[in-house]
């Protein structure tokens, strides 16, 4: 091999290097823009539907925690984000979210006990 050829393929490794590191980077951070737009978007409507849970509950009636609300739109966004819902990803998620407010009915009932 020619020895002017040596640094000519060292510069164009190193260019494909800088390159594909770039390229790998821009992705990365693509895929957290768009998770973070999506967590986002979740945190609105969890906003809306809570808001209009409290305007639409009688006077006194409890309503779940913000993060109740906000656990279901994420799951929810997520399930859209891999494509079409179906019975069971709504199943699903409707099944993980009762049990989260199970779980706050059941630490409200301590609290309520303890006092």
């Amino acid at each position: 091999m020619d020895a002017s050829l040596i640094p000519l393929f060292s510069a164009l490794g190193g260019a494909l290097i800088g390159s594909l590191t770039s390229v790998g980077t821009i992705m990365i951070q693509s895929h957290r823009e768009a998770a973070r737009h999506r967590r986002d978007f979740a945190m609105q409507l969890s906003i809306e539907d809570r808001k209009r849970a409290f305007e639409m509950a009688p006077k006194g009636a409890p309503i779940m925690p913000a993060a109740v609300y906000l656990d279901y739109y994420i799951r929810l966004v997520d399930a859209l984000e891999k494509g079409p819902l179906s019975p069971q990803a709504i199943q699903k998620i409707s099944e993980e979210s009762d049990a989260i407010v199970q779980t706050f009915d059941e630490l409200n009932r301590r609290r309520r006990e303890d006092l």
